[in-house]
């Protein structure tokens, strides 16, 4: 990196990693990925004693999904009715049923597999809440914030995430979602059972979670940040 005009990262995190390993802080420029357009903000589900979760993940180690499950058979232990779909695809996707079977989950627990964006967007649409279990896996893999965190922001879909890398930099825990530590399987059924009976708690976040997308995931002004930088760096 060191003979580079700028040093572009979408993430705080990866902001802080390379200014701590030397690069000059003037010389690295945080500008997020984001949305080219924004859906309609749903309304609330006003029914919702029958939780809707969906999950959106590669079927790998640092999605944390084999504590995802274990929250899930806490969820059916805490008696919630809810259902809970998985989109995505990976090395992971065996074992991770064979865990579904072992824990009698089978009624509530659905692999969808890998599906296209507009499938995302509608399974957005259907679910009350996005979860994300995101950990540092083994090899240090760990994601930064994934796209599908600001896509359900936008939406309206409510978010509860591990706070595990770049993730709480758009979810401040009770303001634009929740945030609850994976292997505290009892306080993520708190965070899930909070947004299923707290209406003015999850209008709000909702609200909240829709105003930091649009200040901080416009594909077009970050874009415009971006290809001004490359003009700079490209003079003389």
């Amino acid at each position: 990196l060191e003979p580079a005009r700028f040093v572009h990262t979408s993430t705080e995190m990866g902001l802080a990693t390379l200014t701590e390993r030397g690069i000059a802080r003037g010389r690295v420029h945080c500008i997020r990925r984001g949305l080219e357009v924004f859906p309609p903000l749903k309304a609330l589900r006003p029914e919702r004693s029958s939780l809707r979760i969906v999950c959106v993940a590669r079927l790998v180690a640092k999605k944390g999904l084999q504590r995802q499950l274990r929250i899930y058979a806490a969820l059916r232990s805490a008696g919630q009715v809810f259902e809970a779909r998985v989109l995505g695809d990976g090395p992971l996707r065996a074992e991770l049923e064979q865990t579904v079977a072992e824990l009698g989950l089978s009624d509530h627990v659905r692999f969808l597999g890998h599906q296209p964006q507009p499938e995302v967007w509608r399974q957005l649409a259907w679910a009350d809440v996005l979860v994300h279990t995101g950990v540092v896996a083994p090899s240090g893999d760990r994601d930064g914030l994934p796209n599908v965190i600001p896509e359900a922001m936008a939406a309206g879909t409510l978010v509860v995430t591990s706070p595990v890398a770049g993730t709480i930099e758009a979810i401040c825990d009770g303001e634009t979602g929740l945030v609850a530590d994976v292997d505290d399987p009892v306080a993520w059924v708190r965070a899930l059972q909070r947004l299923q009976t707290d209406d003015a708690l999850a209008s709000r976040m909702q609200v909240a979670a829709r105003r930091w997308v649009e200040a901080s995931f416009d594909a077009h002004r970050n874009a415009a940040r971006l290809h001004a930088l490359f003009v700079e760096a490209a003079r003389p």
